[in-house]
């Protein structure tokens, strides 16, 4: 299962898990800058399910030009698709989002780990190369761990609910490196350095929330 089938079979699991009633209408604006990932297994599980593409132009926005028509309080979930490090007013424009989201609302932000095995093992060669797709994206304006992704919700005021981790394999170079990093580190990042990006559901902030952590092979 390549990376971005694994996102959208967890944002799927992430739905099931909150059981919510398969024919009750369910609105979905899925945020993206340069690809955007198939929802369609998401309208195969949910059939009163709308999904709305939004694709962002500028990365100079701090909202959503979404005025031709009232979508205030509209969406039970907002996706943002590998959007947040590709903007200049990045928390603004979580803050401001919120105001298309339901009361009840979740914002849903797909993140690349800079944490991430390939893209240490390549810095520790002296490479860091920008290239089209992938982690380190052409169009990155910042990068992000785990922490800072936390971080990056709370500033915008938003409540974690779950992060979910998208692990991908491992060869026993890796396990070597990951070893490595952990003996300088320590063993609790073993998951970080083995994580290409997370899935991070958060709810506009209200009270404190308890981080439910969700991972995925």
């Amino acid at each position: 299962m390549n990376i971005k089938d694994n996102i959208i079979s967890n944002i799927l699991n992430m739905l099931k898990d909150e059981n919510i009633d398969h024919d009750k209408p369910l609105k979905i604006l899925n945020v993206f800058y340069d690809t955007k990932i198939d929802t369609d297994t998401l309208k195969d599980n949910f059939k009163n399910l709308e999904i709305i593409d939004y694709k962002i132009e500028n990365q100079n926005i701090d909202n959503l030009n979404l005025n031709t028509i009232n979508l205030n309080k509209s969406f039970d979930y907002i996706i943002l698709f590998e959007t947040i490090e590709k903007l200049i007013n990045y928390i603004m424009f979580l803050v401001n989002i919120k105001k298309y989201l339901k009361d009840d609302g979740n914002i849903v932000c797909i993140i690349p780990n800079i944490m991430y095995k390939d893209i240490l093992n390549n810095i520790l060669k002296g490479k860091f190369t920008y290239c089209n797709d992938g982690i380190i994206n052409k169009s990155n304006l910042r990068f992000f761990t785990l922490d800072e992704m936390i971080n990056l919700l709370d500033m915008g005021k938003y409540n974690v609910n779950k992060i979910m981790a998208i692990v991908t394999s491992t060869t026993p170079q890796d396990e070597e490196l990951i070893n490595s990093l952990c003996n300088i580190s320590n063993e609790g990042f073993r998951l970080n350095f083995n994580t290409h990006s997370y899935i991070i559901s958060g709810s506009q902030k209200k009270d404190k929330t308890l981080y439910d952590y969700i991972l995925s092979e």
